[in-house]
């Protein structure tokens, strides 16, 4: 598995440098401390719905996650092996849901 990480900046969501497979991400804040973990089935649509205007009382996380978040990580994998490796790494996090 190979994971790449960048900076949070809109430009490093776009076309071509995260692709909108199934696969797994993480977040880290400024001193490297993983924060949140998740997997999706389209990874660069995901990763984009945390820059959208969203009703802040559907998506509580999202508030408080937006501020914080200074790089991310991904992974491209198949689903299956993404659920398994987001539940075994989510307990280490701040602001997964217990």
């Amino acid at each position: 598995m190979k994971w790449t990480r960048l900076k949070w900046k809109k430009s490093n969501l776009c076309k071509g440098i995260v692709p909108n497979y199934p696969g797994i991400y993480k977040f880290f804040d400024r001193f490297n401390r993983l924060l949140y973990t998740g997997h999706s089935k389209r990874l660069r649509h995901r990763l984009q719905s945390y820059y959208q205007d969203d009703d802040f009382r559907t998506h509580p996380t999202k508030q408080t996650l937006r501020w914080h978040i200074d790089s991310f990580a991904f992974a491209v994998l198949p689903v299956v092996k993404a659920r398994k490796i987001e539940k075994r790494i989510k307990h280490k996090t701040k602001f997964n849901y217990r």
